[in-house]
């Protein structure tokens, strides 16, 4: 089977100088100035977006409780919960504030404990689980959900409707909750024609003039990670001073290392009423094997009479209310997401509601720097799911400057050739991965091929890069170097270096110690990336170098790497053979931009690829019938670290997939791409509302599983949609030379 190069010789340098238009060509210099400014949004743009759930959704317990919503404030923050504003893990929260950078984030305000007033009756409209009983049962009145701009939950009593909306402050660590009495539906014209027996039973069931509301805010004040409970170092002190006629702001510091938290209410007065408020239980943590209960804290109460009309604002924040929360407007958080979804590759609700989900994986670190957050609501800034997310969520949404930025900053960060795998703020990076540092090679090229930036690439990225070869071609940490036959090894006893890195008991679930198909696919690519640099910048002993490096990774991939017997490509090779398990890694040997194998191969693999491992919602990370495939993911952490890469299906996959498909394919495979992503588009609808979960069960019925909200999985499924669905391949477009499949 013939592995000979490409014959194209055309350079990215003279095709970028040929083909780019003047705007493209603006772009490229590093200043793209036009491409920065936001599109004009159209009026209504969140109306054919709009994610919505019924009242019979949100009536439904079981329904209700499973369905999870996401606001974030682009500081690492987030807000998380379901549609009936029950809390059903540790980690959901009205305010999961950022304290240090993007890392350090902690649950202040947990819920609201809310209850309208009507004469002679009170009800509550929060709900929360207690030992063996739901209380209160708020969700038995929820009228509807709405998603966006900001969640909107709809209260509906016999006689009275109320609304409530809740956002977060972008740039802060500030929540807003807006409660609003709005006009009790009627029917013009129908008491006219009643019976005047029913004309004194309906006087009976007249809309209410007025309700009496009442917000308890419940705080947790601990880590996003951890479990709060009843204690006596809780400050149960705490300041309030008068906010305009009939406003207040409450200030309290409620442990001695904490930064004081204010509540702010310009519509009613705060009623002390300090209290515990305990074993409130999480369902989603006891059936994760984990540690399920807590006590919330409260200090006390916001109470005010509403007519039709009226409104009870409570802010919850961690800045001084006089510089910051009073200067918060919904509506310029409405023009900021319009200005996101101009962004989005096309008009279509798939293409926009990526948009929206892309947006709120990327934030600012401190000293704004920008950064991507790898999955809510888990994880913080993780090297390997940014670069592999970095296409879609950034340079297809046009935010160049901040794709710039982060790969200034991993370059800074690099040691010995390794990327750090983990950015942990005021702790020592972790550097423990192999593919990371090969992701950076892709993030670079595809930055070039979306911006033509490559002055930016010649002085603050080529020594780095130079640096990193060499060290892999000499050898690094953790067994990393480059084999006689030119193919990359790595690996130590109990480190797990590809992205298939889950342990148990300190030891590797999956034993990946030796030549990985991707690994190596990806170290083909980072070889590519740097002769067709070294072209560019006129440097022809480096050109000749790395072709002839290579030229050795060619010559010995598919002798190392094939399986004639299955038609596809082997996982693993070591010095005591091969893993001929089939797994997803192989797609990446056709997906990326330098492909390795011929048409024929490509089909072949891609044919397996289909039959063994693709489901509604991503790639298995093994094939079923395997001795260790496990096609749940459920169970304590042990049993969930043992079936993440062992059958688990992973979203994110579907972007290399598709592109390995329509190279292979071409016009079919398109077409098989889009029926691919009809289950993507009906899961923005049906678990975290508006976001792609990062696992599924291999097995049917395929539940979502892991972070609710996933960058690599967002990213590569909106670069796939845009440059293999769309067509609208960057490196076409600019001149930029793509390779296609070698020719046998």
């Amino acid at each position: 089977m013939s592995t000979r190069r490409d014959g194209n010789t055309r350079t990215v340098a003279r095709a970028a100088e040929r083909g780019l238009s003047a705007h493209e060509r603006a772009r490229g210099s590093g200043a793209v100035p036009a491409a920065e400014r936001p599109r004009r949004a159209r009026r209504g743009a969140f109306d054919p977006v709009q994610i919505s759930i019924s009242d019979a959704e949100c009536r439904d317990l079981s329904r209700g409780s499973k369905k999870e919503w996401l606001l974030t404030n682009g500081t690492g923050g987030f807000a998380m919960s379901t549609v009936i504003g029950l809390n059903t893990r540790r980690h959901h929260g009205l305010l999961v504030a950022a304290i240090r950078g993007s890392v350090g984030r902690v649950v202040v305000l947990s819920k609201m404990k809310e209850t309208v007033h009507v004469p002679g009756a009170s009800r509550s409209i929060d709900t929360s689980f207690y030992p063996g009983v739901v209380h209160p049962r708020g969700y038995e009145l929820s009228g509807s959900f709405t998603l966006y701009p900001v969640p909107t939950f709809l209260y509906t009593g016999r006689r009275w409707r109320l609304e409530k909306r809740l956002s977060l402050v972008h740039g802060e660590n500030t929540v807003v909750m807006q409660y609003k009495m709005l006009p009790f539906p009627s029917e013009p014209g129908r008491r006219a024609k009643l019976t005047a027996a029913e004309a004194r039973k309906s006087l009976k069931l007249a809309p209410l003039e007025r309700i009496r509301v009442r917000v308890r805010p419940l705080f947790a004040f601990r880590d996003l990670h951890a479990l709060g409970e009843k204690n006596n170092r809780i400050q149960r002190s705490y300041g309030v001073r008068a906010l305009g006629t009939d406003g207040s702001v409450m200030r309290c510091t409620p442990y001695p290392d904490w930064e004081p938290v204010y509540l702010v209410c310009p519509e009613a007065r705060f009623s002390e009423g300090l209290d515990w408020y305990k074993r409130v239980e999480y369902p989603q943590d006891r059936y994760a094997g984990l540690e399920f209960s807590e006590d919330l804290w409260s200090y006390g109460y916001f109470e005010r009479e509403l007519e039709v009309g009226d409104t009870l604002t409570v802010t919850c924040t961690l800045h001084p209310p006089e510089t910051q929360a009073s200067v918060w407007s919904e509506s310029r958080e409405v023009e900021r997401l319009e200005q996101v979804m101009a962004r989005a590759p096309d008009e279509t609700v798939f293409a926009r509601r990526l948009a929206l989900a892309a947006d709120q994986f990327v934030v600012r670190r401190e000293r704004d720097l920008p950064a991507i957050i790898a999955g809510y609501p888990f994880f913080a800034d993780q090297s390997r799911d940014a670069l592999i997310g970095m296409t879609g969520l950034l340079l297809v949404t046009e935010r160049f400057r901040d794709a710039k930025a982060i790969l200034r900053a991993y370059a800074r960060a690099m040691e010995r050739g390794l990327l750090p795998t983990r950015f942990l703020d005021g702790v020592r990076p972790e550097y423990s991965a192999v593919d990371t540092t090969l992701w950076f090679y892709v993030a670079i090229f595809k930055y070039l091929q979306y911006t033509g930036d490559f002055d930016f690439v010649r002085t603050e990225l080529r020594i780095p890069l130079l640096e990193t070869m060499r060290y892999f071609e000499e050898g690094t940490r953790f067994g990393i170097r480059v084999d006689r036959d030119g193919l990359l090894t790595c690996g130590e006893p109990g480190v797990a270096l590809t992205w298939m890195d889950a342990r148990v008991a300190g030891e590797p679930v999956t034993q990946r110690a030796g030549k990985a198909v991707e690994v190596n696919a990806l170290w083909y690519n980072a070889l590519k990336v740097m002769e067709r640099l070294a072209e560019r910048f006129s440097i022809p002993s480096d050109m000749a170098r790395f072709a002839r490096r290579a030229e050795q990774v060619e010559e010995s991939f598919i002798p190392t790497f094939w399986n004639p017997q299955r038609g596809c490509l082997r996982d693993l090779a070591t010095p005591h053979g091969t893993d001929d398990a089939i797994r997803p890694n192989q797609v990446l040997s056709v997906s990326l931009p330098f492909p390795l194998l011929d048409s024929e191969s490509a089909e072949s693999l891609v044919r397996v690829v289909s039959e063994r491992l693709v489901t509604p919602l991503g790639l298995r990370s093994l094939e079923p019938g395997h001795l260790a495939y496990q096609g749940t993911y459920d169970g304590d952490g042990e049993k969930r670290m043992r079936a993440s890469h062992q059958g688990t299906a992973w979203p994110w996959w579907i972007g290399p997939y598709i592109s390995a498909l329509v190279k292979a394919r071409g016009a079919e495979g398109k077409k098989r791409a889009q029926q691919l992503l009809e289950p993507v588009r009906s899961h923005l609808e049906a678990d975290c509302l508006g976001q792609i979960s990062a696992m599924a069960w291999g097995d049917p019925p395929h539940w979502p599983r892991g972070c609710v909200a996933h960058a690599a999985a967002v990213g590569e499924i909106l670069r796939a949609y845009y440059e293999d669905v769309l067509g609208r391949n960057p490196g076409t477009r600019s001149g930029t030379l793509v390779p296609g499949l070698r020719r046998r």
